[in-house]
């Protein structure tokens, strides 16, 4: 059940349309911003990249992304470095 969520999730970030494509449930839609070349990072640094793609996929609507990502807003924050 919790890899469905997920996936379903992701699709709806993923989606620019009004409905969801089956691609984009098979993952189809590559997410260029997130291929990260190089030496394995922490998991701190790759948290914050995703985090600012789903910031980036939903056109900077903060609470919109916090509330996709499951992340309380305080925690949002922290997670983009921006909390205290």
């Amino acid at each position: 059940m919790r890899e469905l969520r997920n996936i379903i999730e992701r699709a709806l970030v993923m989606e620019s349309g009004p409905e969801l494509e089956l691609d984009v449930l098979q993952g189809g839609k590559p997410m260029p911003s997130l291929m990260l070349a190089g030496p394995p990072r922490a998991l701190k640094d790759v948290e914050r990249l995703y985090t600012r793609w789903v910031l980036e996929r939903l056109g900077g609507r903060r609470m919109e992304a916090a509330k996709v990502l499951g992340l309380s807003y305080p925690t949002f924050l922290k997670r983009l470095g921006e909390g205290s």
